[in-house]
C-alpha cells in the first residue's frame, strides 16, 4: 500500500512517516529542504501550485493520502492571513482536486476550529475559531467535504513526543530549560488534551484498515491539563525539579494571535470507532524520555 504524507518534513509528518514505514510504502512531500528518514521516498511539492500537486499525485499514485502540510504557526497565520489562506485552504483545494476518487483522504485538522467556550468539545459542537489559524483550517475542512472519494477529518490536539532527530516539540523545549536549571514559564489557564505523536500513526493505520468515511473525529489524549500541569508531570517523570515550572496567566503574556483558553477534546468517538487507546500524559512522557514508572 502506497501512502502519501504531505508535509512530511514537519513534526507530525516526519514522525508519522517514520512510524508507518515498517508496514507501508511511504512517499513524503517537502517544500524546501528534503529530510532524511530511512526507507521513505520523497517528492518536492508546492501545495499552493496546482500543477506541482498534480504532478506528485500522478507520479506516486497513492492508495491513501494523509494531508499534514499546513501553515500551523498561529502567530504567523495571524500576522500573514493571506499566506495562511493560500496554504491551508487553497492548498487543500489543490490536493482535493488532484486526487483520484478511489484514493482515501485523511485530512489533519486542529482543535483550533473550536471556540474555547467550554471543555471537552465534541465533533457535533459548532465550530467557532478565534484566530486565523483555526479559521483557515476550518475552511480547509470545507474543501475536504467536496472530495467525491472517501475521506475523514482528524481534529488534532496539542502534540508532543516523537523522535528528536526530526523536529522538537514544545515539551522538548521545556525539558531542555529544566535540564539547564532554567525556569519555564507556562500557562496555568490554557487547557488542552495533549496527544503523544505515536498515537497519530496508530489512528491513521486503524483508519486505513477499518475505512470509516465522511466522518469528523477529534483525536486527543485522555488528560485535560494546563501547560503548567503538563510541565509539573514532565518534571516528576524525568526526575527534574518541578519548582522550575513557573505558572503564569495567558493575560500576562500578550500574543498576536488570540489564545483559546480551553480546547480540550472529547475523543470517545474515535476510540470507539477505531478501537484505539491514546496514551496518558504520564505514559507518553515515559515513552518520550525513556523513563521508568515512578
Amino acid at each position: 500500500m502506497a501512502i502519501l504524507i504531505t508535509g512530511a518534513s514537519g513534526f507530525l509528518g516526519a514522525n508519522l512517516a517514520h512510524n508507518l514505514s515498517p508496514t507501508c510504502s511511504i512517499i513524503g512531500t517537502y517544500r524546501n529542504k528534503r529530510p532524511t528518514i530511512p526507507g521513505i521516498k520523497w517528492g518536492s511539492m508546492d501545495l499552493t501550485c496546482r500543477d506541482s500537486v498534480r504532478q506528485v499525485i500522478v507520479n506516486c499514485n497513492p492508495t491513501a493520502v494523509v494531508h499534514c502540510a499546513a501553515q500551523a504557526n498561529t502567530e504567523r497565520a495571524q500576522s500573514h492571513p493571506d499566506e495562511a489562506i493560500r496554504i491551508n485552504r487553497d492548498g487543500t483545494r489543490n490536493l482535493v482536486e488532484s486526487l483520484p476518487n478511489e484514493c482515501y483522504l485523511i485530512h489533519v485538522s486542529t482543535e483550533h476550529v473550536y471556540d474555547a467556550s467550554k471543555s471537552w468539545f465534541l465533533e457535533t459542537d459548532t465550530p467557532g475559531p478565534v484566530n486565523e489559524y483555526g479559521r483557515t483550517k476550518l475552511l480547509a475542512e470545507q474543501e475536504v467535504r467536496h472530495f467525491e472519494g472517501d475521506w475523514i477529518i482528524l481534529r488534532m490536539a496539542l502534540l508532543y513526543g516523537g523522535r528528536k532527530e526530526y523536529r522538537l516539540c514544545f515539551c522538548d523545549c521545556i525539558y531542555s530549560q529544566m535540564k539547564q536549571g532554567i525556569h519555564a514559564r507556562l500557562f496555568m489557564d490554557e487547557f488542552r488534551t495533549p496527544l503523544h505523536v505515536s498515537d497519530v500513526a496508530i489512528a491513521v493505520q486503524a483508519a486505513i484498515e477499518r475505512h470509516p468515511t465522511r466522518e469528523i473525529f477529534n483525536l486527543g489524549g485522555p488528560d485535560r491539563l494546563s501547560r503548567a500541569e503538563f510541565g509539573w508531570i514532565l518534571a516528576e517523570e524525568t526526575g527534574l525539579d518541578p519548582n522550575l515550572i513557573e505558572p503564569i496567566s495567558i493575560d500576562s503574556s500578550p500574543t498576536i494571535a488570540p489564545r483559546p483558553r480551553d480546547l480540550s477534546l472529547n475523543s470517545g468517538k474515535i476510540r470507539s470507532c477505531l478501537g484505539i487507546r491514546p496514551l496518558s500524559v504520564r505514559e507518553g512522557i515515559r515513552r518520550a524520555y525513556s523513563c521508568s514508572p515512578t
